[in-house]
């Protein structure tokens, strides 16, 4: 189940207390010093059977047709089950848009070919590079850049 996230200790607990999530988002443009809330909208995926948070979802306009989206998956809920969470967030999105905008973005570093795999099997594109734009491990890398429009994700 897909629900609003207000809650600014939530996300922190579930970002920051996650060594890998947290390094992740970091490449994401994350800052811990800064209200995680105000960086977006935040939506969780809720399992219906224990009420456990098992992934977040953080939006923001990047333009006026244009939604950033970036989804986070603590390792231990990753597999069985993380596409069809993916999915419901995309559906949820659409679904409550009001027709305002019509594409998602996500910008991935390229050494999480996992992530990059996973937004293909939701339907992403790539669509282009971002030549050395993050650092990693102390070394700048590529950012690879894809998008999705709402009429793919239906």
């Amino acid at each position: 189940m897909i629900m609003v996230c207000n809650d600014e200790q939530e996300v922190r607990d579930i970002v920051i207390n996650d060594p890998e999530m947290f390094e992740r988002a970091k490449c994401d443009g994350f800052n811990p010093n800064r209200r995680l809330i105000d960086s977006g909208v935040w939506l969780k995926w809720v399992d219906n059977e224990n009420g456990e948070t098992k992934a977040l979802c953080v939006f923001r306009a990047d333009s006026i047709y244009i939604i950033d989206i970036h989804i986070h998956v603590p390792k231990q809920f990753r597999g069985k089950g993380t596409l069809s969470m993916g999915r419901d967030f995309l559906r949820w999105i659409v679904e409550n848009n009001n027709g305002l905008f019509l594409k998602f973005n996500t910008c991935i570093p390229e050494i999480h070919r996992d992530v990059v795999l996973f937004a293909m099997k939701l339907g992403f594109k790539k669509e282009g590079i971002n030549r050395l734009s993050v650092i990693k491990n102390g070394q700048l890398m590529d950012m690879i850049m894809m998008g999705l429009t709402f009429e793919e994700a239906r």
